[in-house]
């Protein structure tokens, strides 16, 4: 079943259940490589009850309208978090979060509409024990900046990032998508929110949502967002449905990949779904599955009081939610480290073990809707991206044995 791969040294085989390169064809079962690929990928994975990435959601109430935002499609009633919901969601984090590595992710919504509560959670964890290796990211779309006073923040400036949605460097391509409650375009008061939070010296990162229209310009966009004195781009996958991805497969491989490029050549940092590809296929990180965790979690906390163990959905679907006030870890644990639901067709597929079959949340919404639809855009982008990561491994290798030989 291994995929063969061409390298300037000839021919690589390449298992894409085991991830293992060889020179040589030993056409392994499927079941064999299976068995092998679980065996080790178990051993590496550590029963932790650890929040590793924690996303409290204050409000969903946002002043735009953006026109694919995936919280207004899962909610009829834009909700806000009450006081005592933030405060058992911060206890929970307090008791559970990583003493190694934690980032509280504040978000909306539009959170900026509720600043006190931002400063209310950063003071709340000041004087715990996740505190010192706790960062903070406020996903907002910066046009309230400059209607609200940033002089409290400066003592957190090294603890807090801004991460800034924008989706081109083109006003009016951007406000095809972007717009106010009114209409309105949000580019200008976005770029005037960057330049205010940059004249005062806080950290800011872009946040670029995958369109098929803007794909084709994300290059320019890291190029444009790098003579602004920013450094840091990252660009979110597209949404888990029932359904396959919106996203052209090829065409969101590609321009990644040419980011990816221009990013090195910038000196900035690219955050990407390439990135997960290239841990797995050096076998750097495990993959069970599309959730699987190594060593912590990341959770989705509702303003409903609802504790969602998927970080991008905290509808309160069947198996995927729990009480914040009575969370079970092992309950997490299942539905993250899962065996992996796999088409037949899947079983040679090159990106086997690192697209993983289907996520959680995709899981779940087939049980409720129906069998999950084929994902041939999905899986056009793992198998593209997977085989660019194969063959950066191998020049890795040959590389090594270059310098050593």
């Amino acid at each position: 079943m291994e995929v063969e791969i061409q390298s300037e040294t000839g021919p690589i085989y390449f298992n894409p259940v085991t991830l293992k390169l060889s020179p040589e064809l030993h056409q392994m079962s499927y079941e064999e490589s299976l068995q092998i690929a679980r065996c080790s990928l178990s051993s590496k994975i550590q029963p932790e009850n650890t929040i590793i990435r924690a996303r409290i959601v204050i409000t969903e109430k946002c002043n735009l309208r953006c026109t694919y935002c995936f919280v207004m499609d899962q909610q009829k009633q834009l909700r806000d978090m009450k006081p005592e919901v933030l405060d058992k969601t911060l206890a929970l984090i307090k008791k559970f979060g990583s003493r190694r590595e934690l980032t509280v992710q504040i978000f909306g919504g539009e959170p900026l509409i509720y600043i006190d509560r931002i400063k209310y959670i950063i003071e709340s964890l000041k004087d715990s024990d996740v505190f010192q290796n706790c960062h903070f990211e406020v996903n907002t779309n910066a046009t309230l900046v400059n209607k609200i006073e940033l002089d409290w923040f400066k003592a957190y400036k090294e603890k807090i990032i801004f991460s800034i949605s924008l989706d081109s460097s083109e006003a009016e391509i951007n406000d095809l998508y972007r717009k106010s409650m009114k209409g309105r375009g949000s580019y200008k008061p976005t770029l005037n929110g960057i330049q205010k939070l940059q004249k005062q010296g806080f950290q800011i990162g872009i946040l670029y949502t995958p369109r098929n229209e803007t794909l084709k310009k994300l290059p320019k966009l890291l190029f444009d967002v790098h003579k602004l004195g920013i450094y840091d781009v990252s660009v979110n996958s597209p949404q888990p449905t029932q359904k396959d991805w919106s996203i052209d497969g090829h065409l969101f491989a590609q321009s990644l990949l040419k980011s990816k490029q221009v990013a090195s050549k910038l000196g900035m940092n690219f955050s990407s779904e390439l990135d997960k590809i290239q841990l797995i296929v050096d076998e750097e990180i495990p993959n069970l599955n599309d959730c699987t965790s190594l060593c912590g979690y990341s959770l989705s906390f509702s303003p409903e009081g609802e504790v969602s163990h998927c970080i991008v959905n905290w509808d309160k679907l069947a198996g995927m939610t729990q009480p914040v006030d009575n969370v079970c870890f092992e309950k997490i644990r299942h539905f993250k480290n899962d065996s992996p639901t796999m088409r037949s067709e899947c079983q040679n597929c090159v990106a086997h073990s690192t697209c993983g079959g289907l996520c959680g949340l995709e899981r779940t919404l087939g049980n409720i809707q129906g069998e999950n639809e084929e994902k041939p855009q999905k899986c056009c982008f793992y198998q593209q991206a997977t085989i660019y990561a194969v063959k950066q491994k191998i020049q890795k290798i040959q590389s090594i044995a270059l310098s050593t030989g």
